[in-house]
């Protein structure tokens, strides 16, 4: 087995029988192919490295021949040797054909009959001319060359057209033709010299080189005594010696096969990119966006797609060598042409959750990087890691990906990891997330818009749009993508996403603040109330003080989904939400590491303006499963309104002794009347109605009368004269300071249905409200002309 026994036939497979002869430098690795021996047989049996795993091959011993019996493709120049035909047959099986082999990659081939990882260099490329002219890129070959690595050449060269061109240079080295690196020496006969041994798969008389130190040139005659240093003599073999000062010239493709000892840690691992996991390229663009905005609950959008990719947890105990290869599966057996891939190496603290967002600072390297960035079967990088960062423990995550690509990939894509590494080192897949996807659309009774105008002004309609509920039993990543489908639909118009607690931070019981005066067992408020930042016992304490029977006042109980499926209304001032930046007309996506003591929350997706009507897609990826429930928009309605001065803004009935005398004078009857109509026969129904109101749009007339500006509603069946004698809720004489009231109230049927009336304890207070209704059963809410 020697590198000059490797000849080439009439199939353009130079690539291939490169490999060989650079195989044939260690003996050692050209034997592990040989699986069994059974020449007296008839067969042979051969292993390579195929798609990430050694395959077997069997093949007999009949060889093409021409009509001289001569091998009809690659031999050995000893034609009673047979190790090249052999393996060159075992090799085109396992491709199907002889002819898949009429060109190909000489840095695969060695990948394919190793197991060992490629690496490719562009000797023209500013990351690697550098080195080459500096001499660090000798030095490098030098160590690779002593390891046992397998290192070819190549003068590549393209046409205007992009396609490989024909023909030699003026020195005899022909284009885009593999070439073994058999030796390299540092030798000094008068000078110091460096000096690399090529081969030619052509073999005798064909291609050789022609400048300095070939066969017969007179810079021979100029080092003396150096053709016996090399033990070197002239041959028309194929083979010749040349000065690295002309071959960093003449040659702009280095190929090299890292083989690693046994007593390397070498992990391989088979993935996909299939469905969600095919998460796309590394979202350059929103790399800094894991910083906050100025405003505290807005968070910049963050990546959709990418986390999404497979993940692999890479744990070093000391110092390591770390070598990371991506291969993709052959083109010539998938018959799947390649495509730009990329992985990431990024930083971690956590030893258990995959990445959710990144860092930029963490990023430990990106493989695919400049002229790295094209179709290749394998991609690979080395690096040095430590188990430690800033003193503090870490581990890394490697996150494969395909690169840009025109249209989204629907078929599966395989691909193999593997690392190899100098020390002990783990190498763990990590779960993927857990998806839940919602189709819906923003219809006309439910595009809302956005929470807040541009202007700052709170959209009392955006309680309108879908909303989602939300509840965990165990801390988890959570990662909403909200992405609008219709294609071209309302361009330029953004939309966002709102995640907040499903139930306000205080929802006391009501306060029972009659309209009587004290001496008929009311109770009079004390000129300022706390804020709505206080916390519930905060409440609770103020309540119980305030309000006549506060020390009954039930405990209270965390919400639940099961029993709090109540439509979001707005947001409280201090109130903890997360909001987008509604930047995109496309897609917004927000992610939050949340704990089950947080919620339960509400999603509430939403358009930048009301009333556009278009479908839409939530995608919810959390790393436990949680349980998610879309609120039926037909048992929980909303309606946006106001008191008007002169108009509709009534009071309440308990305002002044004089209407309860003189029934003409009432003006709470004047209030906006809603008619909820309940679609069932079922003798009584539960129903749950809300009141609330914006605080901002609010706050001035609050501060000028407190008491006036209270909150309530009355419920009375339909066809009644609104009356305290026809109150069907209890609430009905209760008011609240605080910017909502709520109420369960047993129904019974009516066919003609019931009005719910909002109001303010004075009259004359004018401002937006939200009244909102909860069941079980379909119902229709609809206002009543005046």
């Amino acid at each position: 087995m020697k590198p000059g026994d490797v000849k080439q036939g009439i199939l353009g497979d130079c690539w291939l029988l490169g490999s060989f002869l650079c195989l044939a430098t260690n003996p050692d690795l050209l034997t592990n192919l040989i699986y069994h021996d059974g020449i007296k047989e008839g067969f042979a049996v051969f292993q390579f490295f195929k798609n990430g795993k050694w395959q077997y091959v069997v093949v007999d011993t009949r060889i093409p021949c021409t009509e001289t019996k001569t091998p009809l493709y690659g031999h050995n120049t000893d034609l009673q040797e047979f190790w090249v035909p052999l393996i060159e047959k075992a090799y085109a099986k396992l491709h199907g054909t002889y002819e898949v082999l009429n060109g190909g990659k000489m840095v695969e081939g060695m990948v394919d009959l190793t197991g060992g990882v490629s690496e490719k260099y562009n000797l023209k490329a500013p990351e690697t001319k550098e080195t080459v002219e500096n001499g660090q890129f000798w030095k490098d070959m030098k160590k690779y060359h002593k390891l046992g690595y397998l290192i070819g050449c190549a003068q590549s060269v393209k046409g205007d057209d992009g396609k490989q061109e024909d023909g030699a240079g003026p020195n005899g080295i022909s284009y885009n033709h593999a070439y073994g690196i058999l030796r390299m020496e540092d030798v000094t006969v008068q000078d110091k010299l460096q000096l690399l041994y090529i081969r030619n798969p052509w073999g005798t008389g064909q291609g050789e080189w022609t400048g300095k130190f070939c066969d017969e040139d007179e810079s021979w005659d100029d080092f003396r005594g150096l053709k016996d240093i090399l033990g070197y003599s002239f041959k028309n073999d194929g083979n010749w010696w040349m000065a690295y000062s002309d071959w960093k010239i003449h040659y702009n493709k280095v190929y090299v096969c890292k083989i690693f000892p046994q007593n390397w840690s070498q992990f391989s691992i088979s993935g996909e990119w299939k469905g969600v996991t095919h998460g796309g390229p590394y979202p350059a663009a929103l790399a800094d966006h894991t910083e906050e905005s100025k405003e505290a609950n807005t968070q910049l959008d963050t990546d959709e797609k990418w986390f999404n990719n497979p993940q692999y947890r890479l744990t070093v105990y000391k110092k390591t060598q770390v070598i990371i290869s991506l291969m993709q599966e052959d083109i010539n057996i998938s018959k799947k042409p390649y495509i730009p891939v990329n992985f990431v190496l990024i930083r971690v603290k956590s030893k258990r959750d995959r990445l959710w967002e990144v860092d930029r600072t963490n990023i430990v390297l990106e493989a695919a990087k400049g002229l790295q960035r094209f179709k290749q079967r394998e991609i690979t990088c080395t690096v040095w890691l430590e188990p430690t960062y800033q003193k503090k423990n870490v581990h890394y995550i490697i996150v494969p990906n395909i690169e840009n690509e025109p249209v989204r990939i629907t078929e599966e894509r395989p691909f193999f990891l593997r690392v190899f590494a100098s020390e002990h080192c783990d190498l763990v897949e990590l779960p993927k997330t857990i998806e839940q996807k919602f189709e819906c659309n923003w219809g006309p009774m439910t595009a809302g818009g956005k929470r807040v105008y541009e202007s700052g002004k709170e959209n009392q309609f955006w309680c309108k749009n879908p909303q989602y509920f939300l509840n965990i039993t165990r801390p988890s990543h959570l990662k909403f993508i909200l992405r609008k489908k219709g294609g071209k639909r309302f361009r330029g118009i953004n939309l966002g996403l709102t995640v907040t607690k499903a139930q306000s931070p205080i929802q006391p019981p009501a306060a029972e603040i009659i309209g009587k005066g004290k001496d008929r067992g009311g109770v009079t408020l004390p000129s300022s109330l706390p804020s709505n930042g206080m916390t519930y016992a905060q409440t609770l304490k103020y309540a119980a003080k305030t309000v006549k029977g506060g020390e009954n006042i039930p405990e209270f109980e965390p919400p639940t989904l099961e029993n709090h499926l109540e439509r979001k209304l707005q947001v409280l001032p201090n109130e903890w939400y997360k909001e987008t930046t509604y930047k995109s007309d496309e897609v917004a996506a927000l992610y939050q590491y949340y704990q089950p003591t947080q919620g339960p929350f509400v999603v509430v997706p939403s358009m930048a303006q009301e009333d556009k009507h278009v479908d839409f897609t939530l995608t919810i990826y959390s790393s436990q499963v949680v349980e998610i429930i879309q609120l039926q928009d037909s048992c929980n309605k909303s309606e946006a309104g106001k008191w008007v001065e002169g108009k509709t803004a009534g009071g309440c009935h308990l305002f002044d002794k004089e209407y309860e005398q003189n029934h003409n004078l009432f003006t709470w009857q004047s209030n906006p009347k809603y008619l909820l109509q309940l679609k069932t026969n079922e003798p009584q129904t539960t129903v749950k109605i809300v009141l609330s109101r914006p605080e901002k749009a609010w706050k001035k007339a609050i501060g000028m009368s407190l008491v006036g500006c209270m909150i309530g509603f009355y419920v009375y069946p339909f066809g009644m004269t609104p009356d305290a004698k026809n109150l069907v809720n209890k609430e009905g004489r209760k008011f609240v300071p605080w910017n909502e009231i709520n109420e369960e109230i047993e129904l019974d049927f009516n066919k003609d249905g019931y009005i719910i009336m909002p109001t303010t304890y004075e009259a004359g207070k004018s401002g937006p409200f939200i009244l909102s209704v909860s069941t079980d059963i379909e119902f229709d809410l609809t206002l009543q002309d005046q």
